[in-house]
């Protein structure tokens, strides 16, 4: 608020008082009414301020200052405002109607009486004062948008569509009304007359940036999402290319390549991040690797035949690492999906390939941090695969860093982890950006939380280098950093600190995600001996998917705590009903595991009888029921 500029500084301070005075946080409007003081001092009595004061104190319950702003309010022949003021000093809502009856051109107070008769269920009376709002407000859209919500919310669409196409029509455009339109013409409305409101908003002189990107990305995946020609997808790709006319912000260009990647458009998706690399002088890791990467390959709609067209892509342009990594990328993708349905021995042939592919990638250019990066979860994922699956042929100078070498070498579990380590060492040192490196730090503290696996005897100090690169990846609100530094703190039997570290990633992570910190919460719980509280988590899962196999073996796992044995066996014969859809070595050794010792050993009969079904149920030699390799999750 400099006084070289005292013009814009009074606007400054009026529109921050504003602001900051309909905050409700009571610290904020304090420092407003500070605010609205000085600017008092400074440039002497004006309704605008005394209006914000006086609104303040009524919020802030301060009636005494109130009145006297009233007072300064009367003085200066304010009406209008000290009869809306008036109006929201009152606790009754019937008299503060009857005070805001007498302001018939002020819309603020057409907008406070439909709050009143919303909270009194005057539905009717609530959409004539919006239209009564409406008629005397020039300054913006707000009556138009709330109209529509209001009719939307009660599931009448033609009415509703009416007051956002209006708000559209007569003002400068915002999102909300745009999402509103876009939803109702989605899901109601003809699709041509989506398309047509796409072509509408493009063609807006008065649209924001903020709005035309919004537009076209939701136009492009539309047309995605509704593809049925190869028209639509090219249709698709001109919205999305559109996004980057209005802005080149690196944000958006990467949401962008994002939601093309997420249908399978890898080239496209591949052109947007070369954009950022170019731009921003850093290189997007890819977003299809490890977390979410199977259930986007079930909505793509390419399907093989998109595989086979990026493969004879590569084969063409064999020597350009873009070509090559966006198909060891797709396949890599197909590997992923596989593992999510214990499909191992198909996800380690597609690993087999992608290998190949990737590290013909870097052997062309290997200074590209997304390369060593895509690499090293791949290496990581087949570490993660059962022994009886997990090995690949992996070209020599991976190993040695030798490039002359050319022969191939079997890499097993153990070596495999190793390998996604040194690739994970190489991206941090190639990699420059800031965000990235936290994104790294995050992968290689996934990857020695698992140290234990390989490690027996220094996996607890392995351990300790898990948790400080966790603690320095990522975002600090980021779910799946919470959750890992929970884990590793779990094995470091540090079970206070990693309950907090639970707690905040089911806070932070949306519902799906802050279900695997759930079970991780209850199972610390079991580990202090507080099975209270163990129950009241594994209850609150249970209620969001009674089947979840999960939630059968959270009970199990508080019952065998309890030596209630009977409960247990009772609790796995659900479980194993409930995972024959879904069945998992991994998993399958731990149930075993848990029902040799649940079973008392008198009852052998019981007990054979029980390793036979598991046995049938997996599919495995009794000779491998005891397998000491298959690590353990918590």
């Amino acid at each position: 608020f400099g006084s070289e500029n005292s013009t814009v500084g009074k606007e400054y301070m009026v529109i921050l008082i504003d602001i900051l005075g309909h905050a409700k946080d009571p610290f904020l409007q304090r420092f407003a009414l500070q605010l609205g003081y000085k600017y008092l001092k400074m440039y002497g009595l004006d309704v605008k301020v005394l209006h914000h004061i006086c609104f303040i104190n009524i919020c802030l319950k301060d009636h005494v200052t109130a009145a006297e702003a009233l007072k300064c309010l009367m003085s200066l022949g304010a009406l209008d405002d000290v009869i809306y003021l008036q109006a929201l000093r009152e606790e009754d809502d019937d008299t503060k109607l009857d005070y805001l009856k007498a302001l018939e051109n002020v819309p603020d107070a057409h907008l406070l009486s439909a709050t009143l008769y919303s909270s009194m269920g005057k539905s009717k009376r609530v959409a004539k004062s919006m239209l009564e709002a409406s008629f005397h407000y020039h300054g913006g859209i707000a009556p138009f948008e709330w109209l529509g919500i209001h009719y939307y919310e009660r599931d009448l669409v033609v009415k509703s569509i009416r007051y956002f196409l209006e708000a559209f029509s007569n003002f400068l455009v915002s999102c909300v009304s745009v999402n509103y339109i876009i939803s109702i013409y989605s899901k109601h409305g003809d699709p041509s007359k989506l398309r047509a409101f796409f072509e509408t908003m493009n063609g807006r002189s008065a649209i924001t940036m903020d709005v035309a990107c919004s537009a076209n990305l939701k136009a492009g995946l539309n047309y995605l999402t509704k593809a049925k020609e190869t028209y639509d997808f090219h249709r698709a790709l001109e919205k999305f290319r559109k996004v980057t006319d209005f802005s080149f912000e690196r944000k958006i260009i990467e949401m962008v390549a994002d939601s093309q990647s997420y249908f399978g458009m890898h080239g496209s998706a591949s052109d947007f991040y070369l954009m950022c690399h170019a731009e921003n002088g850093r290189f997007h890791v890819y977003p299809a690797v490890l977390y979410g990467s199977e259930i986007k390959m079930f909505k793509r709609r390419g399907g093989y035949n998109y595989l086979k067209t990026l493969r004879n892509v590569a084969a063409k342009a064999s020597q350009s690492p873009m070509a090559l990594y966006t198909f060891g990328c797709a396949v890599f993708d197909r590997a992923l999906a596989s593992h999510s349905v214990n499909n191992y021995r198909h996800c380690i042939f597609l690993c087999q390939q992608a290998v190949l592919v990737l590290s013909r990638c870097i052997a062309l250019y290997s200074e590209v941090a997304s390369f060593w990066i895509t690499l090293g979860n791949l290496m990581f994922t087949v570490s993660s695969v059962h022994a009886s699956f997990g090995s690949v042929l992996v070209p020599s100078w991976l190993l040695s860093q030798n490039k002359e070498t050319q022969s191939m070498v079997l890499v097993k579990k153990h070596e495999a982890y190793i390998l996604a380590l040194r690739c994970y060492s190489v991206a941090l040192k190639i990699c420059k950006s800031e965000d990235m490196r936290k994104l790294i730090n995050f992968y290689i503290g996934l990857t020695f939380r698992y140290a234990k696996t390989f490690y027996k005897e220094s996996g607890d100090r392995m351990l300790y280098w898990a948790l400080s690169y966790a603690l320095d990846s990522c975002d600090f609100q980021s779910w799946q950093r919470n959750n890992l530094c929970g884990v590793i703190l779990t094995g470091l039997d540090q079970f206070k600190d990693a309950l907090e570290f639970f707690k905040d990633a089911m806070l932070i992570g949306a519902k799906e995600d802050a279900r695997d910190a759930e079970f991780n919460l209850g199972i610390v719980y079991l580990r202090l001996g507080e099975f209270i509280d163990a129950h009241e988590v594994f209850m609150y899962r249970r209620g969001g998917d009674p089947m979840d196999s999960l939630v059968w073996r959270s009970y199990m796992l508080l019952h065998q705590c309890l030596g209630d044995r009977d409960t247990v066996l009772h609790n796995l014969w659900f479980l194993i009903y409930s995972i024959k859809h879904y069945p998992s070595f991994e998993q399958g050794m731990d149930y075993l595991r848990l029902i040799c010792d649940s079973v008392p050993v008198s009852d052998s009969d019981s007990s054979e009888h029980l390793k036979k079904e598991m046995s049938a149920l997996y599919d495995l030699p009794e000779s491998n029921v005891h397998e000491n390799d298959v690590r353990r999750r918590l």
